[in-house]
This record gives C-alpha cells, structure tokens and sequence, in this order.
C-alpha cells in the first residue's frame, strides 16, 4: 500500500473525528451544557481487542454490555470488582439518564 492511500486513510479519518467534536462543542455551546451524542458511545461499544498489559496486576473498566466479553477474555485471572462509576452528566433521577453509561472498575490479576 504506497504511502498517499495511509496518509489519506489517516487525514479522512482525523477530518470525521474533528468534525463530530465540533458539532459537539457547538451544540454544547448553544445548550449551555454538556452534549455527548449517544452514537459516539454506540461507536465506542463495539467489541474491540483486548491488550492485556505486561504488569501482573491492572486495572478495567467495562461496559455493562461487555461483561461477558471480559469474562471471557480473561478466564484464568483472578477478576475483584472494586466500583460501579456512573459516566453521565447527570444524575440517576434525570429523565436523560442513560443506564448504558455505567462502568465496572475490576482489579484484575494474573494467576
């Protein structure tokens, strides 16, 4: 692949991850508050690769949706749940509230 197609590929791509943060800011600015759009966390949910760091102990934190992923990424560590963090703006009681926006923070360590 010569190198104008990568350079491309990579410009596009900071050109689309640009745009959607000015929309956001923009939008935010006119609210007056904290926009995130809901498909930027429905593109950050795929399922990804995993990268299992050299330490023998790190820490993760996980989706509600990819509990199960994590389970089975790693079967043979010792996995402690330490916290729930709520990644909303606001507060559990707001009609904007998003359940999908909870991450477990889990202490893992290799066996």
């Amino acid at each position: 692949m010569s190198n104008w197609i990568v350079y491309s590929i990579g410009f596009l791509a900071q050109i689309l991850f640009s745009g959607r943060l000015i929309v956001q800011w923009i939008l935010s600015e006119k609210s007056k508050r904290i926009i995130t759009p809901s498909i930027f966390w429905e593109m950050l949910n795929k399922e990804g690769e995993f990268i299992t760091p050299i330490e023998n102990r790190f820490g993760v934190l996980v989706s509600e949706e990819s509990l199960n992923h994590f389970a089975q990424t790693y079967p043979n560590f010792k996995r402690k749940h330490i916290a729930r963090y709520d990644m909303n703006p606001k507060g559990p009681d707001s009609r904007t509230h998003k359940t999908r926006l909870y991450r477990e923070l889990f202490i893992v360590t290799k066996e």
